[in-house]
């Protein structure tokens, strides 16, 4: 709008990015600048505006380069570490948070996510989500949410015209069997 520069990325001669940097000409040199460095495919070091070092390391699934490891430098707490698995489909199998929360992931053939089990080390706080998925349409068609025993705590339904409009979508009280449309 007035003709300042919004952002500015420094690459290397293979292309890979070095720097990038929002409101370049502010006095200061910009705000915003995250720097870079990579070992080409597997290792991605940057480093945040507040001197915040991170690690991603990546590896190949299914011919694809995919984040296994994050690594997040703490000067006050020490290294917090997330992590990835991947199925023998290529999809995530698990991931680990920063927290050493783990979440369980479930896909079918085509990739959609049917079962999601969060605090899954955990007996206690443990939740587990269900999805059915639509044949024909990218859409899924119930979702159920269960509690750490197991117990149904939500229940929804949708409902598509034959143009994959959705018609009705219905939830379902698992407590009293009650629906509102």
């Amino acid at each position: 709008e007035n003709n300042a520069h919004f952002a500015h990325n420094d690459y290397s001669t293979n292309g890979l990015i070095m720097s990038t940097t929002r409101a370049p000409n502010l006095a200061g040199g910009g705000v915003n600048r995250y720097t870079y460095a990579s070992n080409g495919y597997s290792v991605t070091n940057y480093t945040t505006p507040r001197g915040q070092q991170v690690k991603y390391e990546f590896g190949r699934i299914k011919g694809m380069r995919k984040p296994i490891w994050v690594t997040e430098g703490c000067v006050t707490c020490g290294n917090k570490t997330q992590q990835t698995a991947y199925d023998g489909n290529g999809y995530p199998d698990y991931k680990v948070d920063f927290l050493g929360n783990r979440t369980d992931l479930q896909y079918n053939a085509g990739g959609k996510l049917i079962e999601m089990i969060e605090a899954a080390g955990n007996a206690q706080m443990k939740r587990t989500t269900q999805t059915d998925w639509h044949p024909q349409f990218n859409l899924r068609t119930e979702r159920r949410v269960l509690d750490s025993a197991g117990a149904l705590k939500s229940r929804q339904n949708w409902t598509y015209n034959p143009r994959g409009q959705v018609l009705t979508q219905t939830l379902i009280d698992p407590a009293t069997a009650s629906t509102r449309t």
